[in-house]
């Protein structure tokens, strides 16, 4: 019965991360009329300058196209959406970092800048920096770290963003808002995995050919070449080697209790504060102490004993750090 179920569960992943990372192109995408909609009003506001608002009532077989009733749904083919460059904003950096756009232009990165498809990200060892995409998704990364941003697309006024990202070396935490509409895609890609995700928390840490996924809300799908991927809930990592069978979860420790004094809740944690309550199993902590506007700040972090494994486990936010600012301890496990 247990292996029964666990090809049950592969299956559904795997189902559902190629529904998440295939193409679009034979979907429609369901538009809620509101009051005051006429036809070319929608056409205007969501499809291509090259598709004719006819097409849309006939796709719709709309005999009024004077009258459409609020509430009823319109079907707009996904192919027949207007799709714009998107771009992602610095929302806060700390330490240093530099940008290269796509056409190979560096720059050093400070906050508010505007970063489109195709531009690398680098942060120095003690440095961090925070991104917001077009949809509200949020992306921090972490001291040296390299990524791309892969794709960056908008689907006219729908709301919907497909945001794929490669992650070529570090560590980033993603706080994924819950995506609506079947083009919306979150997608970080490593040199040895990739993570599809609908809404939810993860982090990804890629190092020397490995891949590290940990899941804090909803499920992500990791998958490998040559291997049977998995979908990961709330709780659970993985840790992706190439040349391995399958990815295998693997419950993450539990965050110790933050310990809460007057000097963590007006600066950023210090390696002289450590947690109240420490995990038995755990080889080592890290926290990162942040102002909740920015979601970018300083890192400790300490290690008891060295040990070959260096899985993390999710991070706790106890209201007891203070208000301004939020720290997430995380435990390793052995």
């Amino acid at each position: 019965m247990p292996a029964i179920r666990g090809k049950v569960w592969w299956r559904w992943g795997l189902a559902w991360l190629l529904t998440v990372s295939s193409t679009v192109q034979a979907q429609d995408w369901a538009y809620r009329v509101r009051p005051g909609d006429t036809l070319w009003d929608v056409a205007g506001a969501h499809l291509k300058p090259s598709i004719p608002w006819q097409r849309l009532q006939d796709h719709n077989r709309i005999a009024n196209p004077y009258q459409l009733p609020p509430g009823s749904t319109l079907q707009i083919p996904l192919a027949w959406l207007d799709r714009q460059p998107a771009r992602a904003k610095v929302v806060a950096v700390r330490g240093n970092a530099t940008s290269r756009s796509a056409a190979g232009r560096d720059a050093p990165v400070t906050a508010g800048m505007s970063l489109g498809s195709g531009a690398v990200l680098k942060t120095s060892p003690d440095a961090s920096l925070s991104l917001e995409f077009a949809d509200g998704s949020r992306l921090l990364l972490l001291g040296d770290s390299e990524l791309l941003l892969d794709r960056l697309t908008r689907f006219g006024r729908s709301g919907m963003a497909d945001t794929r990202l490669r992650l070529q070396r570090g560590r980033i935490g993603n706080e994924v808002r819950r995506l609506r509409g079947p083009a919306a895609n979150f997608v970080v890609d490593t040199p040895s995995a990739s993570s599809a995700v609908r809404g939810t928390q993860f982090r990804v840490e890629a190092r020397e050919g490995r891949t590290h996924a940990e899941v804090l809300e909803g499920r992500v799908a990791v998958n490998a070449r040559n291997q049977r991927g998995t979908v990961l809930r709330h709780g659970f990592g993985a840790v992706v080697v190439p040349g391995q069978a399958a990815i295998a979860p693997v419950a993450l420790l539990p965050a110790p209790t933050c310990r809460a004094s007057r000097r963590s809740r007006r600066a950023s944690a210090r390696s002289s504060h450590g947690p109240r309550s420490r995990v038995r199993t755990a080889i080592g902590y890290r926290s990162v102490t942040t102002t909740a506007s920015t979601a970018c700040g300083s890192t400790w972090r300490s290690r008891r004993r060295a040990r070959s494994c260096r899985r993390w486990t999710r991070a706790a936010t106890p209201s007891a750090c203070g208000r301004s600012t939020r720290t997430a301890w995380k435990a390793a496990m052995p």
